[in-house]
Protein backbone atom coordinates (compact mmCIF):
# COMPACT_ATOMS: atom_id res chain seq x y z
CA UNK A 1 0.00 0.00 0.00
CA UNK A 2 2.93 2.31 1.02
CA UNK A 3 4.54 1.95 -2.32
CA UNK A 4 1.30 2.37 -4.39
CA UNK A 5 0.78 5.91 -2.20
CA UNK A 6 4.17 6.94 -2.49
CA UNK A 7 4.34 6.44 -6.37
CA UNK A 8 1.14 7.85 -7.15
CA UNK A 9 2.47 11.22 -5.23
CA UNK A 10 5.40 11.28 -7.10
CA UNK A 11 3.73 10.74 -9.87
CA UNK A 12 1.39 14.22 -9.53
CA UNK A 13 3.83 16.49 -8.32
CA UNK A 14 6.44 16.01 -10.77
CA UNK A 15 4.25 16.73 -13.53
CA UNK A 16 2.06 19.52 -11.11
CA UNK A 17 5.25 21.40 -9.84
CA UNK A 18 3.42 24.27 -9.67
CA UNK A 19 0.47 24.20 -8.63
CA UNK A 20 -0.36 21.23 -6.23
CA UNK A 21 -4.20 20.87 -5.61
CA UNK A 22 -5.32 21.17 -2.09
CA UNK A 23 -6.46 17.91 -1.34
CA UNK A 24 -3.14 16.06 -2.30
CA UNK A 25 -1.71 17.75 0.98
CA UNK A 26 -5.18 16.66 2.57
CA UNK A 27 -4.14 13.00 1.81
CA UNK A 28 -0.50 13.46 1.97
CA UNK A 29 -2.03 14.33 5.47
CA UNK A 30 -3.66 11.65 6.59
CA UNK A 31 -0.91 9.14 4.70
CA UNK A 32 2.09 10.70 7.36
CA UNK A 33 1.74 7.66 9.34
CA UNK A 34 3.91 5.66 6.35
CA UNK A 35 7.43 6.74 6.44
CA UNK A 36 7.99 7.04 2.85
CA UNK A 37 5.69 9.10 2.68
CA UNK A 38 7.47 11.39 5.71
CA UNK A 39 10.26 11.96 3.73
CA UNK A 40 8.68 12.59 0.59
CA UNK A 41 6.85 14.77 1.38
CA UNK A 42 9.98 17.10 3.39
CA UNK A 43 11.26 17.62 0.04
CA UNK A 44 8.43 20.02 -0.96
CA UNK A 45 7.06 21.25 2.26
CA UNK A 46 8.98 24.59 2.21
CA UNK A 47 7.47 25.44 -0.78
CA UNK A 48 3.94 24.67 0.21
CA UNK A 49 4.30 26.74 3.45
CA UNK A 50 5.20 29.73 2.12
CA UNK A 51 2.36 29.36 -0.72
CA UNK A 52 -0.27 31.63 0.58
CA UNK A 53 -2.82 29.35 -1.39
CA UNK A 54 -1.57 26.21 0.20
CA UNK A 55 -0.21 27.39 3.43
CA UNK A 56 -3.03 26.32 5.43
CA UNK A 57 -3.16 22.88 4.07
CA UNK A 58 0.55 22.78 4.28
CA UNK A 59 0.59 23.64 8.21
CA UNK A 60 -1.73 21.21 9.12
CA UNK A 61 0.42 18.76 7.11
CA UNK A 62 3.48 19.88 8.90
CA UNK A 63 1.59 18.88 11.94
CA UNK A 64 1.17 15.37 11.07
CA UNK A 65 4.46 15.00 10.61
CA UNK A 66 5.67 16.24 13.33
CA UNK A 67 3.11 13.75 15.19
CA UNK A 68 4.35 11.00 13.43
CA UNK A 69 7.78 11.57 13.31
CA UNK A 70 9.59 9.07 15.89
CA UNK A 71 12.56 9.61 17.71
CA UNK A 72 13.90 5.58 17.36
CA UNK A 73 13.64 4.72 13.79
CA UNK A 74 16.43 5.35 11.78
CA UNK A 75 14.46 7.11 8.84
CA UNK A 76 12.69 9.51 11.30
CA UNK A 77 15.77 10.81 12.13
CA UNK A 78 16.42 12.12 9.47
CA UNK A 79 13.19 13.11 8.72
CA UNK A 80 13.53 15.00 12.63
CA UNK A 81 16.62 16.52 11.20
CA UNK A 82 14.65 17.82 7.47
CA UNK A 83 12.15 19.61 10.31
CA UNK A 84 14.63 21.06 11.69
CA UNK A 85 16.27 22.64 8.95
CA UNK A 86 13.09 24.41 7.94
CA UNK A 87 13.64 27.90 6.75
CA UNK A 88 10.33 30.02 7.27
CA UNK A 89 9.76 33.37 7.11
CA UNK A 90 6.94 35.29 9.42
CA UNK A 91 6.61 34.85 12.56
CA UNK A 92 3.58 33.54 12.26
CA UNK A 93 5.18 30.10 10.75
CA UNK A 94 7.77 30.38 13.02
CA UNK A 95 5.15 30.12 16.04
CA UNK A 96 3.39 27.63 14.54
CA UNK A 97 6.30 25.19 13.89
CA UNK A 98 7.30 25.50 17.41
CA UNK A 99 3.67 24.62 18.14
CA UNK A 100 3.88 22.02 15.88
CA UNK A 101 7.11 20.52 16.98
CA UNK A 102 6.30 20.42 20.83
Amino acid sequence: METIIIDFTKDLLIRKTTDVPKNLLRALAIACGLSGVRSFVLTKMEQWIHNPKLSRNAQELLVYLCINARKNSAVDGETIIQIAKLRLKTKQLIHFFAIAVR
